[in-house]
């Protein structure tokens, strides 16, 4: 059966006072303020099929490399990075599809994390050696980091890390992170995009209608024009998708980081670890069976399991603090990264 096309015909009829209303709307559109697109704090470097945010700042080896918690930008680390400065180099980057960074491989496992990571370094000309400064899941990931490139690792502070068999509370029971492993294979690392979103970046505007950040959130603390960049880059949709491929398949990752600690107690050697943790419970309620200061001892027992990391280290509890330690006190978490600093440059033992 044949199908018949009618085009509809469209005619637009304007008068001279029509033409000149739509000249004077147009002339008014124009004056609108607009969002102004926000310029990165750093480069952008290739790493394969998409680029990453880096920033770094001063220059005496090692370097220091931080890395964020979970759905944390660079910046986060805004507090520390001047004191770091004095001492070392130290860079702060983007994860894909965070901030400034381009949309990148999925899925965002601990060890795509690693691998761009390194391939960031290495292209912007920063060798080793490394310290390692991470905070949350920032820790794993500069654990799994170390595992990897062993030897390019001098040292490492781990600030309020994740532990593989935290606690966290599901459907109001108590289950350790490695537990929610389905026993799936972990995908191997992808070096190039095969289709999908990798590359695509989205313009990091100033919303001005978006929500402030909470007086109470750690955040707050940063300065007003990085506050300001915070909502914004939350909001941009490369962004969710990313922090929600990181956890894909951590459940087997963190197992699987597990079974090779257990295997290796002490993978770190003797090079100089810090392992920085808060002193406060800050739950907002514990899982069904356990009181807040149970979960808070067993979570001290596990800090105290990351100092068994190295034959060299130290654990520091930190009074009035939160989870976020660099931002509630940036200064502790600076003294701890020239302390490791220092004893990887001599080669002592941390006092």
């Amino acid at each position: 059966m044949k199908t018949c096309r009618i085009k509809p015909a469209f005619h637009l009829f304007l008068t001279r006072g029509g033409l000149a209303a739509v000249a004077v709307a147009t002339s008014l559109l124009a004056q609108v303020p607009r969002p102004q697109a926000i310029a990165p704090l750093g480069q952008l470097v290739d790493v394969g099929d998409h680029k990453l945010h880096l920033r770094c700042t001063g220059q005496a080896s090692p370097t220091v490399v931080l890395e964020t918690g979970a759905g944390d930008f660079s910046f986060v680390w805004a507090l520390v990075e001047p004191g770091v400065a004095r001492f070392a180099r130290v860079c702060s980057y983007d994860r894909a599809g965070y901030a400034w960074s381009e949309a990148g491989l999925k899925p965002r496992t601990l060890a795509q994390l690693v691998y761009e990571l390194h391939t960031l370094l290495a292209n912007a000309g920063i060798k080793p050696p490394y310290v390692l400064a991470g905070a949350s899941l920032g820790g794993l990931i500069a654990r799994v980091f170390s595992n990897t490139y062993r030897d390019e690792v001098a040292g490492m502070v781990l600030v309020d890390s994740a532990h593989e068999s935290a606690i966290m509370m599901l459907n109001k029971k108590a289950v350790r992170f490695r537990e929610l492993s389905q026993g799936r294979n972990i995908p191997p690392v992808q070096k190039r995009c095969e289709g999908g979103d990798c590359g695509i970046a989205e313009p990091l505007l100033v919303i001005p209608d978006a929500e402030p950040l909470a007086g109470d959130d750690p955040r707050a603390k940063l300065p007003d024009e990085l506050r300001r960049i915070w909502p914004s880059a939350q909001a941009q949709k490369i962004y969710a998708e990313a922090r929600q491929s990181e956890f894909a398949f951590l459940g087997e990752e963190l197992d699987a980081l597990y079974r090779k600690t257990q295997a290796n107690p002490q993978p770190l050697g003797s090079k100089p670890l810090i392992v920085l943790t808060r002193d406060a419970a800050d739950y907002p309620r514990a899982p069904d069976g356990m009181t807040i200061e149970e979960v808070n001892n067993e979570r001290k027992r596990l800090q105290s399991e990351l100092g068994g990391l190295s034959s060299n280290s130290r654990i520091v509890v930190v009074k009035d603090s939160r989870h976020e330690i660099h931002l509630d006190r940036p200064q502790v978490v600076t003294a701890a990264i020239r302390d490791v600093v220092e004893a990887s440059r001599t080669g002592s033992l941390l006092k």
